[in-house]
């Protein structure tokens, strides 16, 4: 730390925030926090230079701030920063300073595992197409709604494989990945302008369209298919248990509404639901995929995104009523 003279004194170093509680900046890591107390020349002083080698690897512009006792919080009047090997923060006053960074977490998978999902999708989709060319042919010597519902099952799981292998990774995170120049790397003069008060430590990537298009259609094929795989055993139950009665009436448009349009209700209610500006889904907050949210910050399991309640319960009761079913028509055909 240096005075416009050259000559000066730091105060103190704070080893922490506690004397220093922000409402405007937002902390959610736990990295340390420390704070400068500067009294150069009795305070008298027109310059007062910092330089900062932030061991962290930032994502966003840092802000060069001090603490401001009139309103009790950051602040960046009067200072600018400027980057060499060093960030540098240069303030026209000397009072307690800090660096406020906002930090984006990467996550790391191993490539094996990537490969692995290809490989495992592409044989799944290659599988599900030759049942469903199979289904096509040989349609004359079964009945029609067996062909229609097993086909529209592939076709479900078809068309989440392909949406899956080509865009559930968002567009920001692979962005993020192939950019090798981080902001920390650049040079940049001293300026006013990009010294902003930040209000999170947590990058907040921008609104990806996209992204939350690949979340609602994953979101929706997948439901559809637990949903036919619920109603392949109507087929069933009928063949075994109902052999000489005729089907329900309206039969093909009542399993067809059950199969396809319940599902895009409550797709359609979810998004309703957790719909926020730019905040769709909660996608962005499944690490960097196009996904029903499901986890806090801090990585743990979170019960109140939208993957608990409006994902993994439908599903259990999907599995739960698959189970039944089977119990029920395994326990009839033994009695007759």
């Amino acid at each position: 730390m240096q005075g416009s003279s050259g000559n000066g004194r730091v105060g103190f170093l704070y080893r922490n925030d506690r004397l220093f509680q922000s409402r405007i900046y937002q902390i959610h890591h736990s990295f340390s926090r420390q704070i400068v107390s500067g009294n150069i020349d009795g305070g008298r002083t027109s310059s007062t230079e910092i330089a900062f080698s932030p061991k962290y690897n930032i994502f966003e512009l840092p802000a060069c701030v001090f603490w401001d006792y009139t309103v009790n919080d950051w602040s960046t009047a009067g200072c600018t920063k400027g980057r060499d090997q060093f960030l540098r923060c240069r303030c026209n006053h000397t009072t307690n300073f800090a660096v406020l960074m906002a930090f984006q977490i990467k996550h790391k998978y191993a490539k094996p595992l990537e490969y692995i999902s290809y490989i495992g999708v592409g044989l799944s989709m290659a599988d599900v197409f030759i049942t469903i060319l199979f289904q096509k042919f040989t349609r004359k010597t079964r009945k029609s709604y067996v062909t229609w519902m097993l086909a529209s099952l592939c076709s479900s799981v078809l068309i989440f494989n392909i949406i899956f292998i080509s865009g559930i990774e968002s567009r920001n995170a692979r962005n993020h990945r192939d950019s090798t120049t981080s902001h920390y790397q650049q040079y940049l003069p001293y300026d006013t302008i990009s010294n902003t008060l930040l209000t999170s430590d947590l990058v907040d990537p921008p609104a990806d369209s996209w992204c939350t298009a690949v979340a609602v259609l994953l979101y929706y094929f997948l439901l559809a298919t637990f949903m036919w795989s619920a109603l392949s055993s109507a087929p069933l139950y009928f063949l075994l248990l109902r052999a000489m009665k005729p089907l329900p009436e309206h039969f093909f448009i009542t399993m067809s509404v059950i199969g396809w349009v319940i599902p895009a209700v409550v797709v359609a209610v979810t998004l309703g639901a957790t719909y926020r500006e730019g905040k769709a889904l909660n996608y962005r907050r499944q690490e960097e995929f196009c996904w029903l949210a499901a986890l806090y910050q801090n990585q743990n399991f979170s019960v109140k995104k939208p993957m608990l309640q409006l994902f993994l319960l439908p599903v259990a009761l999907i599995l739960l009523f698959n189970i039944i079913t089977f119990i029920t028509i395994s326990v009839s055909v033994i009695r007759k």
